[in-house]
Protein backbone atom coordinates (compact mmCIF):
# COMPACT_ATOMS: atom_id res chain seq x y z
CA UNK A 1 0.00 0.00 0.00
CA UNK A 2 1.54 3.60 -1.07
CA UNK A 3 1.78 6.30 1.51
CA UNK A 4 3.34 9.29 2.29
CA UNK A 5 5.67 9.11 5.55
CA UNK A 6 6.69 12.23 8.25
CA UNK A 7 8.82 11.32 10.33
CA UNK A 8 8.90 14.12 13.50
CA UNK A 9 9.63 13.53 17.36
CA UNK A 10 6.40 12.01 18.26
CA UNK A 11 6.39 9.29 20.26
CA UNK A 12 3.43 7.21 18.76
CA UNK A 13 2.38 6.40 14.70
CA UNK A 14 -1.01 7.64 13.25
CA UNK A 15 -2.77 7.30 9.99
CA UNK A 16 -4.81 9.96 8.03
CA UNK A 17 -6.54 10.38 4.69
CA UNK A 18 -5.99 13.42 2.44
CA UNK A 19 -9.30 14.42 0.64
CA UNK A 20 -7.76 12.25 -2.34
CA UNK A 21 -7.85 9.11 -0.63
CA UNK A 22 -3.60 9.23 -0.44
CA UNK A 23 -2.74 7.58 2.99
CA UNK A 24 -0.43 9.72 5.80
CA UNK A 25 1.84 7.72 8.29
CA UNK A 26 3.25 9.74 10.68
CA UNK A 27 5.61 8.26 13.05
CA UNK A 28 8.48 8.30 14.99
CA UNK A 29 12.19 9.60 13.89
CA UNK A 30 13.69 5.82 15.18
CA UNK A 31 10.93 4.10 14.14
CA UNK A 32 11.51 0.84 11.52
CA UNK A 33 9.91 0.57 7.96
CA UNK A 34 8.97 -2.89 9.03
CA UNK A 35 6.84 -1.88 12.42
CA UNK A 36 5.19 1.29 10.00
CA UNK A 37 4.20 -1.15 7.39
CA UNK A 38 2.98 -4.01 10.06
CA UNK A 39 1.19 -1.28 11.26
CA UNK A 40 -0.17 -0.59 7.97
CA UNK A 41 -1.31 -3.71 7.41
CA UNK A 42 -2.91 -4.31 10.65
CA UNK A 43 -5.14 -1.21 9.95
CA UNK A 44 -5.83 -1.86 6.18
CA UNK A 45 -9.58 -2.68 6.94
CA UNK A 46 -9.84 0.75 8.62
CA UNK A 47 -8.02 2.60 5.99
CA UNK A 48 -10.69 1.14 3.16
CA UNK A 49 -13.76 1.84 5.07
CA UNK A 50 -12.59 5.56 5.88
CA UNK A 51 -11.58 5.62 1.82
CA UNK A 52 -15.45 4.49 0.91
CA UNK A 53 -16.62 7.40 3.60
CA UNK A 54 -14.42 9.61 1.99
CA UNK A 55 -15.69 8.90 -1.34
CA UNK A 56 -19.11 8.71 -0.54
CA UNK A 57 -19.00 11.97 1.77
CA UNK A 58 -16.94 13.61 -1.60
CA UNK A 59 -19.64 12.14 -4.02
CA UNK A 60 -22.58 13.32 -1.93
CA UNK A 61 -21.23 17.05 -0.69
CA UNK A 62 -19.03 18.40 -3.56
CA UNK A 63 -16.91 21.00 -2.77
CA UNK A 64 -18.78 24.95 -4.17
CA UNK A 65 -17.35 27.87 -5.72
CA UNK A 66 -18.17 30.97 -7.18
CA UNK A 67 -21.76 32.05 -6.99
CA UNK A 68 -22.54 28.28 -5.81
CA UNK A 69 -20.53 28.97 -2.40
CA UNK A 70 -22.02 32.53 -2.16
CA UNK A 71 -25.37 31.16 -2.23
CA UNK A 72 -24.81 28.14 0.32
CA UNK A 73 -23.35 30.73 2.56
CA UNK A 74 -26.08 33.48 2.53
CA UNK A 75 -28.37 30.30 3.18
CA UNK A 76 -26.43 29.16 6.24
CA UNK A 77 -26.45 32.55 7.81
CA UNK A 78 -30.16 33.22 7.01
CA UNK A 79 -30.74 29.45 8.65
CA UNK A 80 -27.99 28.88 11.31
CA UNK A 81 -27.70 32.16 13.05
CA UNK A 82 -31.57 32.18 13.90
CA UNK A 83 -31.54 28.41 15.38
CA UNK A 84 -28.43 29.42 17.12
CA UNK A 85 -29.99 32.49 18.54
CA UNK A 86 -33.07 30.12 19.47
CA UNK A 87 -31.04 27.30 21.21
CA UNK A 88 -28.89 30.19 23.00
CA UNK A 89 -31.77 31.31 24.49
CA UNK A 90 -32.79 28.05 26.00
CA UNK A 91 -29.70 27.35 27.09
CA UNK A 92 -28.84 30.28 29.09
CA UNK A 93 -25.76 30.92 26.75
CA UNK A 94 -24.72 34.39 24.56
CA UNK A 95 -22.53 33.91 21.97
CA UNK A 96 -20.39 36.76 21.27
CA UNK A 97 -20.33 36.32 17.64
CA UNK A 98 -21.62 33.79 15.17
CA UNK A 99 -19.97 33.06 12.03
CA UNK A 100 -20.29 31.22 8.89
CA UNK A 101 -16.68 29.86 7.23
CA UNK A 102 -15.37 27.96 4.50
CA UNK A 103 -13.94 25.10 7.32
CA UNK A 104 -13.67 21.85 5.30
CA UNK A 105 -12.50 19.26 8.45
CA UNK A 106 -15.45 20.98 10.96
CA UNK A 107 -18.53 21.51 11.50
CA UNK A 108 -18.41 23.53 13.97
CA UNK A 109 -16.15 25.31 16.66
CA UNK A 110 -15.77 27.29 19.71
CA UNK A 111 -14.17 29.64 21.44
CA UNK A 112 -12.69 30.54 24.87
CA UNK A 113 -13.85 33.56 24.30
CA UNK A 114 -17.86 32.49 22.83
CA UNK A 115 -16.86 33.15 19.49
CA UNK A 116 -19.07 30.38 17.33
CA UNK A 117 -18.03 29.36 13.67
CA UNK A 118 -20.08 27.19 11.42
CA UNK A 119 -19.38 25.65 8.10
CA UNK A 120 -21.06 26.50 4.89
CA UNK A 121 -21.48 22.92 4.19
CA UNK A 122 -23.56 21.93 7.36
CA UNK A 123 -26.64 23.31 5.51
CA UNK A 124 -26.13 20.46 3.30
CA UNK A 125 -27.50 17.94 6.20
CA UNK A 126 -30.41 16.81 7.74
CA UNK A 127 -32.04 19.68 9.99
CA UNK A 128 -31.64 17.05 13.19
CA UNK A 129 -27.84 17.27 12.63
CA UNK A 130 -28.09 20.95 12.21
CA UNK A 131 -29.50 21.18 15.59
CA UNK A 132 -27.27 18.51 17.07
CA UNK A 133 -23.70 20.64 15.88
CA UNK A 134 -25.77 24.10 16.63
CA UNK A 135 -26.53 22.38 20.48
CA UNK A 136 -22.97 20.98 20.46
CA UNK A 137 -20.74 24.56 20.06
CA UNK A 138 -23.33 26.18 22.53
CA UNK A 139 -22.36 23.28 25.16
CA UNK A 140 -19.15 24.37 24.76
CA UNK A 141 -20.21 27.53 26.14
CA UNK A 142 -20.51 26.22 29.59
CA UNK A 143 -18.26 22.93 29.45
CA UNK A 144 -14.95 23.76 27.02
CA UNK A 145 -14.45 20.12 26.15
CA UNK A 146 -15.94 16.57 25.87
CA UNK A 147 -16.07 15.44 29.38
CA UNK A 148 -19.51 13.65 30.68
CA UNK A 149 -20.71 17.18 32.07
CA UNK A 150 -20.24 18.24 28.49
CA UNK A 151 -22.43 15.42 26.90
CA UNK A 152 -24.80 15.81 29.41
CA UNK A 153 -25.21 19.02 28.44
CA UNK A 154 -25.92 18.17 24.96
CA UNK A 155 -27.88 14.88 25.96
CA UNK A 156 -30.69 17.51 27.64
CA UNK A 157 -30.91 19.85 24.37
CA UNK A 158 -30.76 16.61 21.74
CA UNK A 159 -31.45 13.69 23.38
CA UNK A 160 -31.45 11.84 19.83
CA UNK A 161 -27.65 13.42 20.01
CA UNK A 162 -25.91 9.78 19.01
CA UNK A 163 -28.23 9.35 15.84
CA UNK A 164 -28.01 13.07 14.63
CA UNK A 165 -23.81 12.21 14.93
CA UNK A 166 -24.69 9.59 12.33
CA UNK A 167 -26.04 11.92 9.58
CA UNK A 168 -23.13 13.98 9.75
CA UNK A 169 -20.88 11.25 8.68
CA UNK A 170 -21.90 10.99 4.77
Amino acid sequence: MEYTLIRSGRKTLSLSLKDDGSLVVRAPKLLSVYRIEEFIHSKEAWIEKKRALLSERQKNHPKKTGDTLKEQIQESYSVLVPLTQEYAARMGVHPTSIRITKAEKRFGSCSSSGHICFSYRLIEYPDEAIRYVVVHELSHMKELNHSARFWDIVARHCPDYKKCQKLLLI
